[in-house]
């Protein structure tokens, strides 16, 4: 330790200076003049070095406890947030446009040729596709893992497994990265907002539907979504109603330092003003935090009113949030040059210099900030508080096709009446097949998947038995076929919406190979949020000997979504492998069985 609080580190970031910044304080919900702050220094200690073979040319990306980062040896490196190596592969595509972890712990990297790869937690490619031009900004993304894409002056829309959903024409060139709306509840569906020329503001539905255009009167300067769980305060929201107004959808900041708040409904409403015009903006439960480009930075309430603002010496801005909640919460800012934290009442609490930094400066919700050197070292040093990471969204279950499906059923007992009808049947499933291959689903997708599911769970009303009341026949429709490839078109939708419905069909449906086409979709699909697929594969081998069909089909799912994630995080699916390789299983399935139990083992 050397003398003024500063930190020497040895072969790399020449110094960490702890020092007190200036900061703008007020005991008011105005502030009130500049005032020096007198923070004492804290000590930010290392918490650990690695070497990336070379200075990183994208990243460090921090999201969901793992650090993602590109070094200039042409490598891809995946760090927990201890330091420990994930993954090290090879990146043959040049420095990467942008690194944009996606909600299940993957990440979607960008090309300077217009190409984006998912890669998985280990760093492995999932699936990589050309975009219908270059991309001008990272995507957003929603809470079932869809990606909204800006590409060559479109809004292109992307399924979990990469399969295309829709496109829609923008009404100007896009100025900023996309902003995922959450969903308004029963008012509202999740979407996305884009800030376009002419100081407007468009949004979109998931589905691609137009949503709605608002014209700000200035240009647009930055945008943040409100969170699901934003609620903000009057006068915004009146008291529960059936007339009450929309929650809160987004956040504009304007170029002549205004604030606009909008509505999910597209009503809007001008907030405080800001004393810098931000590049960056964030909200979170509690209102939004504001960044400028001189590492300025403003809280404002739900309401869009100043509270406090600060200048630090950050340089320019990277990251900006907000971690915890109430007293001990913290606004945490990164940027070139550094970090700062602010309590809740705008006091600053620490500081952190960093120079000799190459690329940004990230802060995370563990506490930790990172930064890349030009000796070819990561650094990390523990800045603050470690704060509770966020949840990991769960719309895949709460919005899910199978919920979809019974809530139509129940809302009109002849929904599915042409279950029975064979070559209805047969055409309603050719023609959605049709569409999805065309990547034109859009506004019919939550009804094609909520069909196709209750075709494959046999949620169709049984026929009337000559001895009154319906006949015992099973699921309806009774042809397995039609069940299959109801199974394998959710599999082609490529939602995690559909896991719920597929997990129930693998467990109950009576045909071994209707079991098998939903464990095939799972496989192309890719995700399992909720754990529903390898929980019932599991417990299945503990009641009863799969066929070989259904046994082969289930192993190939399960090594999919080892491939896509990176993981199973689930140690019970493993052991089921094991029980597979054994007796009284054939030669066949216990060599495919051990074949993907050796590939867990070294892993993807």
């Amino acid at each position: 330790m050397t003398r003024h609080g500063k930190v020497k580190v040895k072969g790399g970031l020449a110094k960490i200076a702890l020092a007190a910044l200036p900061l703008l304080l007020s005991p008011t919900p105005a502030p009130l003049a500049a005032q020096p702050a007198s923070a004492a220094p804290a000590e930010a200690p290392l918490a650990f070095r690695f070497a990336l073979r070379g200075r990183p040319v994208a990243g460090p990306v921090v999201a969901r406890g793992q650090v993602w980062v590109v070094s200039e040896s042409r490598e891809l490196f995946v760090l927990d947030e201890g330091g420990r190596a994930l993954a090290r592969r090879s990146w043959d595509s040049g420095a990467p446009s942008f690194i944009a972890p996606d909600p299940f712990g993957r990440a979607l990297v960008g090309t300077a040729d217009g190409r984006v790869r998912m890669l998985n937690r280990a760093g492995g490619e999932v699936w990589t596709v050309k975009a219908g031009g270059l991309l001008s900004a990272p995507p957003a993304f929603g809470s079932d893992g869809r990606s909204f894409l800006v590409a060559g002056g479109r809004l292109e829309c992307r399924a979990a497994s990469g399969a295309p959903l829709w496109r829609a024409e923008l009404p100007g060139a896009a100025l900023l990265a996309p902003a995922a709306l959450a969903s308004g509840g029963a008012r509202s569906r999740e979407g996305v907002a884009l800030a376009v020329a002419g100081g407007r503001i468009a949004a979109f539905d998931e589905d691609g539907e137009p949503r709605w255009l608002v014209e700000t009167g200035a240009q647009v300067a930055a945008l943040a979504a409100a969170p699901p769980a934003f609620t903000p305060a009057a006068p915004l929201v009146a008291p529960a109603a059936p007339d009450a107004p929309a929650k809160v959808a987004l956040l504009a900041a304007l170029g002549d330092g205004g604030v606009l708040l909008v509505r999910a409904d597209g009503a809007a409403e001008k907030g405080g003003r800001l004393p810098f015009v931000p590049v960056l903006l964030e909200g979170d439960a509690e209102g939004w935090v504001a960044a400028g480009p001189a590492g300025e930075i403003a809280r404002l309430d739900a309401s869009g009113t100043l509270l406090w603002s600060a200048r630090t010496d950050i340089g320019a801005p990277h990251s900006v949030g907000r971690y915890g909640s109430g007293a001990e919460g913290r606004v945490v800012v990164s940027g070139s040059r550094g970090a700062a934290s602010f309590d809740p009442a705008g006091t600053l609490m620490r500081a952190l210099a960093v120079r000799g930094a190459v690329g940004p400066v990230v802060a995370s919700p563990a506490g930790r900030v990172y930064a890349g050197a030009t000796d070819w070292i990561l650094y990390a040093f523990e800045f603050e508080l470690p704060f509770p990471a966020p949840r990991p969204a769960a719309a895949a279950a709460a919005g899910g096709f199978s919920a979809g499906a019974r809530s139509l059923l129940a809302g009109d007992p002849l929904w599915a009446w042409d279950f029975g009808d064979s070559d209805a049947l047969r055409a309603g499933l050719a023609e959605l097949a049709k569409t999805l291959r065309s990547g034109t689903i859009g506004t019919e997708e939550g009804y094609a998947g909520a069909w196709a599911a209750a075709v494959g769970l046999g949620l169709g009303p049984a026929p009337a038995s000559p001895f009154g009341g319906p006949a015992p026949y099973g699921p309806q429709p009774i042809d397995p076929l039609a069940r299959a490839r109801a199974c394998e078109l959710l599999g082609s939708l490529g939602s995690p919406r559909a896991t719920s419905a597929l997990a129930e069909i693998w467990s109950n449906d009576p045909d071994q190979a209707v079991r098998a086409a939903a464990a095939r979709a799972l496989g192309a699909i890719g995700l399992d949020p909720d754990g529903a697929f390898l929980s019932a594969f599991a417990a299945a081998l503990d009641r009863s000997v799969l066929d070989e069909g259904l046994a082969l089909a289930s192993i190939d799912a399960v090594e999919a979504l080892y491939r896509a994630n990176g993981s199973l995080g689930d140690a019970s699916a493993a052991l089921a492998l094991v029980r597979l390789a054994a007796k009284p299983y054939g030669s066949a399935v216990r060599s495919r069985a051990a074949k993907v139990l050796s590939l867990l083992a070294r892993g993807p």
